[in-house]
């Protein structure tokens, strides 16, 4: 008697029309361990070296309101991610990247500084707090500060910023107010979120490309690798910092044809009625949009296989912030629940990170620039708060790791101004407001966050406590909790 034929899986659907390999797409999430601990890397250098005579590139993609739980390779097996599960496979995956201030502009600004928020001045998207924006909405950070873009322009690199820049002016030549980012400035106008339709700025205001298709992300990879080909063929000298910020999954939440989806499973932090009609309605086509945003992440790769570019360029992929989706019955960004501050981060470099490994370290926003130039062989930004975790991402014995992390929301709809603060451990999630204690979860055991353990846990809540102070104190944070 023969047993039933397996039935495809949406993931392995999708996988078979992007032509990823099945195997890649369903690759547990944790790669297997030799006897020291290490993840395999047949194709490993010896750590700080590079193939390629110069320095090598960077190709670094952030997309909006992407939550970590919600990719395949995260444990996800509702929402179909297989180019990014592959990817995954092929380099380091970092369970615990956290957006440290889960909301736009802050994230952008934090990420260019290698700062967090009350250093760089962008504390929530529209506040009266922003410290270091102008009455116009432009950014100015503050001058002890580094800026992403210079830095590696200083170092000789090509610089291009393609996609959502919500940092201020747009319309803007070369110079200060792109931050080093003047090779290519292909920055979306407004709707930036309209991912049928768009509009481009590429200089002035009277440099602008516009177009429509079926999905914006899409085209910005034919941008890129536009950008990357041209660099390539006419400077081959001079490494590449590609610098992409697509829009979705970011609302609205409609998917693009192909990828509609009609239900997903709710996860069990959804309770109420309210929030699970919310739910119901909205995950199935976030799921759809994360899906054809994968699809766009595997012509990308594809792109830079063509162009033989893979084994001379460090490509990563984060977001900015995930999004509640009614998980713990709310909706929107800037909480410090991890649907909110957790965020999926890759890394591949082949020969230089050790393939299908896991960093047993946090990431936070302001490690990025760090780390980058730490991979990179560039000096240190000089002013940064965040930590060069290139020597753990290779893998290297006795590496240092962050074993917490400061989240800062300062404004938000829940807790207007000053707020709340919270610490990130790898075992507990602890948030307090000025008047006290909000909740503390035990994130490995718990990873819902359903329990919340504020009121039973005295010593804990005041050992957290008082780590959370004195980050606050070492990182210079002025917010005064009672």
């Amino acid at each position: 008697m023969s047993s039933a034929p397996l039935h495809p899986t949406r993931r392995e659907l999708i996988a078979a029309a992007l032509g990823l390999p099945l195997l890649a797409a369903r690759r547990p999430a944790r790669a297997a361990q030799d006897a020291h601990g290490s993840a395999p890397a047949d194709d490993a250098a010896p750590a700080g070296t590079s193939s390629a005579a110069r320095p090598p590139n960077v190709l670094f993609v952030f997309s909006d309101s992407h939550r970590a739980v919600s990719t395949g390779c995260y444990g996800n097996d509702d929402v179909a991610t297989p180019a990014l599960d592959a990817f995954a496979a092929q380099g380091v995956r970092v369970p615990t990247c956290v957006s440290n201030t889960p909301v736009c502009r802050p994230f952008r600004a934090s990420f260019f500084t290698g700062s967090h928020a009350h250093r760089s001045g962008m504390l929530s998207n529209a506040s009266s707090h922003n410290f270091a924006v102008d009455d116009t909405g432009q950014w100015q950070p503050p001058a002890e500060l580094p800026t992403l873009g210079t830095h590696f322009q200083r170092a000789g690199y090509r610089c291009g910023y393609i996609g959502k820049w919500h940092l201020g002016r747009i319309a803007v030549e070369p110079g200060p107010l792109r931050f080093g980012f003047d090779d290519l400035w292909y920055v979306a106008r407004k709707p930036a979120h309209d991912y049928r339709e768009w509009e481009y700025v590429t200089g002035t205001s009277g440099d602008f490309v516009s177009g429509r298709g079926n999905f914006r992300t899409d085209h910005e990879v034919d941008v890129a690798l536009e950008f990357l080909r041209a660099s390539k063929a006419e400077s081959p000298e001079r490494p590449v910092l590609l610098t992409m910020s697509w829009g979705p999954p970011h609302g609205p939440l409609i998917a693009p044809p192909g990828f509609e989806r009609d239900s997903a499973r709710l996860p069990p932090n959804v309770t109420s009625a309210k929030a699970k009609a919310i739910a119901r309605k909205d995950l199935p086509n976030y799921y759809g949009l994360v899906e054809a945003m994968d699809a766009s992440w595997a012509k990308l790769m594809a792109g830079l296989a063509a162009l033989d570019m893979e084994r001379d360029t460090i490509v990563v992929y984060t977001s900015d912030h995930g999004n509640q989706l009614g998980a713990q019955d709310r909706t929107g960004k800037e909480y410090a629940y991890s649907d909110s501050s957790r965020v999926p981060l890759m890394l591949r470099w082949p020969g230089q990170l050790p393939a299908g490994s896991t960093l047993d370290s946090l990431v936070g926003t302001p490690d990025l620039f760090p780390t980058l130039c730490g991979l990179a062989g560039l000096p240190q930004p000089e002013g940064a708060d965040g930590m060069n975790l290139a020597a753990a991402l290779r893998g290297e014995a006795g590496a240092t790791v962050r074993e917490e992390a400061l989240l800062i929301g300062a404004d938000t709809e829940l807790l207007p101004f000053p707020g709340w603060r919270a610490l990130r451990t790898e075992r507990h999630l602890y948030a307090r407001d000025e008047k006290g204690p909000r909740f503390l979860y035990e994130v490995q055991s718990d990873p819902y966050e359903m329990n919340n353990l504020v009121d039973r846990r005295a010593k804990a809540v005041a050992a957290l406590d008082e780590r959370l102070r004195e980050a606050m104190r070492a990182l210079g944070d002025r917010w005064r909790p009672a």
